[in-house]
């Protein structure tokens, strides 16, 4: 045991079979800092093996999917560690299935600029963690933000590469087994995966039928998928887009608003389920007037197909 005015447990000390002990007062300081300056020490030592860089152990994540003038599609990557080379290949999820690209370009910014602000990058040979960078490979469009990324090096088996396929697609593989196998329910669009998986989880808490995801910002391809919900009138209320946190092209604001698709933005989930269960109650309400107005009328009126049964 080391009282609280040592300078704490020696060297090597730490373990089952040593403890650091520091009178604290209830009320006041007294005491905190003994107790920070002791317990610190011994929690960095435990700790070495975590911080240890292992060049082999490469662990990466895609923090954003952008396309760049003149480089084409293009991640923004958060290496934690290992080594990434410019002849390495990548592996990342995608939406339609696993992307294995080679790698065009390494990007770093320059010494003390920032990734966000617009300058001139650095090209990289090998960019070592931890280290974000901007990597430029074919085919990175249809990349997801918050997914992982695996390199696949010269002179790897075939065996290894397909194994990594199915790595990357893990996680997208579970969220997509949360869709509604009926087809019917609303589309949802998010900025990463994460955001996805939490947006999922909520709307199946909230008995809100999901028929269709996406992540990234809003297309016309998106609008064309959340467009059969209009065929059948009992479907049609489902012809909702949930965006969170993502853009909006606007041509495809423009087809969604001719169309009769409606696309709810939010920042938050929660008013995301807001907007949506007040816009049920109000095709509710409608659903009922016209019924009654058939109901009263029923030979010089027709029912109005364009407001979804309920």
């Amino acid at each position: 045991l080391q009282r609280g005015g040592a300078p704490g447990p020696p060297p090597g000390a730490v373990g089952r079979a040593s403890a650091f002990l520091a009178p604290v007062l209830q009320r006041g300081e007294q005491g905190g800092v003994s107790l920070r300056r002791g317990a610190l020490p011994g929690r960095l030592r435990l700790c070495t093996k975590s911080l240890f860089f292992d060049p082999d152990d490469l662990r990466a994540s895609i923090l954003e999917v952008k396309v760049e003038q003149g480089l084409g599609p293009c991640i923004d990557v958060i290496l934690v560690n290992g080594t990434i080379r410019d002849t390495d290949t990548i592996v990342v999820c995608g939406m339609n299935g696993p992307i294995v690209a080679p790698i065009r370009a390494l990007l770093t910014p320059e010494v003390l600029r920032e990734s966000r602000v617009k300058a001139n990058y650095s090209h990289n040979k090998e960019v070592k963690a931890a280290m974000g960078l901007r990597i430029s490979a074919p085919g990175l469009d249809e990349a997801i933000a918050g997914s992982s990324l695996l390199v696949h090096r010269q002179g790897s088996s075939d065996e290894e590469l397909e194994s990594m396929k199915e790595e990357v697609q893990k996680d997208l593989k579970q969220l997509q087994a949360k869709i509604d196998m009926s087809g019917v329910g609303v589309s949802v669009q998010a900025s990463t995966l994460g955001s996805l998986e939490a947006l999922l989880t909520f709307l199946k808490k909230t008995n809100i039928p999901v028929s269709t995801v996406g992540i990234g910002p809003i297309h016309k391809k998106d609008i064309t998928r959340c467009s059969v919900m209009l065929d059948k009138p009992s479907t049609k209320k489902y012809a909702v887009i949930l965006a969170f946190a993502v853009k909006i092209d606007k041509d495809a604001a423009e087809i969604a608003e001719a169309q009769g698709i409606k696309i709810m933005t939010a920042e938050i989930i929660y008013h995301l389920f807001d907007q949506f269960t007040a816009y049920l109650k109000v095709c509710f309400i409608l659903c009922q007037l016209l019924l009654h107005f058939h109901s009263q009328f029923p030979k010089n009126s027709k029912m109005n197909n364009s407001i979804g049964g309920g």
